[in-house]
């Protein structure tokens, strides 16, 4: 079944019999099955630590509409300017994970030609294409990408790019998280120059495949989405629990799904679906080369990876196996040895939690409970 029926041989052909070289585009839906928190929980998270005694569960509807409203981005910045450097150094959660079937998955891809373009800030997949044996080097830098275009012509195969920053694990202390620094205090100036235009060259050039993506990074992202012309197909995956890969509408759909989703925004803000507004937008840009993907597409890598190390004899997949067969108790004791490296949050005074949920309210615009919180 070709891939334009069947969204499942889409991602079989990259790794396996490629007929053309894509890009990849993922988020952090990808690192969850790793012990890694998605986007939305590690912002919860950081505020019950950070916030004020009202702040202290996950479920306390202030942490909802913050975390629905604010990117994490933006989040991050707002309590670095009240905590400073001390913010930073809730990366650790991320400084650990097991890569899983995804990060493995994109390492095969790099070694296809593909390349991957990601928002996550972990080293994932680059640990996953250490573990089987494939060259991987990431570019973060807004220089790196300033160098990467001075080569001509243009060649984006086997190139991973982290357009958010990337924790740099053989630095020591805050420098391992100087790159993410940049990115929080760029936050409302979108991607450096060089970074967006290697990106926005890159979506002339290539097919996109978005997996585990949100598309609701509206600071940076998003707008190169929205703004860059091209006649290359973008297959947008959404996730859903149930595991079956279907693509669910056609291209004349998604203006009217998203006028929809406009009109029901505006009776209840706060509970607007932004990101299927978000990713409805870039689909309606690329129409009619834009397809939606619904389903579980954790699961449909997990079933192509074991069907190929069960038949593929080459070197790469020898080593996948391996790792594949030890993933789950990785995993476990991972869970068990990781530690706990907030301890700075006990001695966050009352006034700067209180100060940090206040400027938390001013950047969502809730100037009722904005009120209630200053009068503390």
């Amino acid at each position: 079944m070709s891939s334009e029926n069947d969204p499942n041989n889409l991602l079989y052909e990259a790794i396996t019999a490629p007929k053309k070289k894509l890009a990849f585009f993922v988020g952090a839906g990808v690192s969850i099955e790793s012990g890694l928190k998605n986007f939305k929980d590690f912002s919860k998270q950081f505020l019950c630590s950070i916030g004020p005694d009202t702040w202290t569960h996950t479920k306390n509807k202030d942490i909802d509409l913050i975390t629905e409203r604010l990117r994490p981005e933006v989040l991050l910045q707002v309590i670095q300017q009240v905590h400073g450097n001390n913010s930073l150094k809730f990366y650790n959660s991320l400084d650990s994970g097991i890569p899983n079937y995804n990060h493995y998955f994109l390492a095969l891809a790099l070694l296809k030609g593909h390349c991957v373009f990601t928002t996550n800030v972990d080293t994932l997949i680059e640990k996953a294409c250490e573990n089987i044996g494939i060259a991987c080097q990431p570019i973060f830098y807004e220089k790196h990408y300033r160098e990467f275009l001075k080569k001509q012509p243009t060649d984006f195969s086997s190139h991973l790019f982290k357009l958010h920053g990337s924790i740099e694990p053989n630095k020591a202390g805050l420098s391992k998280y100087k790159s993410i620094r940049f990115t929080l205090n760029r936050v409302g100036l979108g991607l450096g120059e060089s970074t967006a235009k290697v990106l926005s060259t890159c979506l002339q050039e290539r097919d996109f495949i978005f997996l585990g993506y949100s598309g609701n990074d509206h600071f940076s992202v998003h707008p190169e989405l929205l703004k860059t012309d091209s006649d290359q197909k973008v297959y947008w995956f959404k996730f859903l629990p149930e595991t079956t890969l279907k693509y669910t509408s056609s291209s004349s759909d998604f203006q009217s799904q998203r006028n929809n989703l406009l009109k029901e925004a505006s009776k209840n803000l706060s509970a607007a679906k932004w990101e299927d507004i978000s990713l409805r937008e870039v689909l309606i840009k690329r129409e009619p080369r834009s397809f939606l993907v619904e389903g579980n597409s954790s699961s449909a890598i997990k079933n192509i990876l074991t069907e190929l190390v069960s038949s593929d004899e080459s070197p790469e997949y020898l080593k996948l196996n391996s790792k594949l067969e030890s993933f789950q108790a990785d995993l476990n004791s991972l869970k068990r040895e990781r530690k706990s490296s907030l301890s700075w949050v006990e001695n966050i005074t009352d006034f700067k939690r209180h100060l940090c949920a206040a400027m938390l309210w001013i950047r969502v615009r809730n100037l009722t409970v904005l009120r209630s919180v200053c009068r503390f």
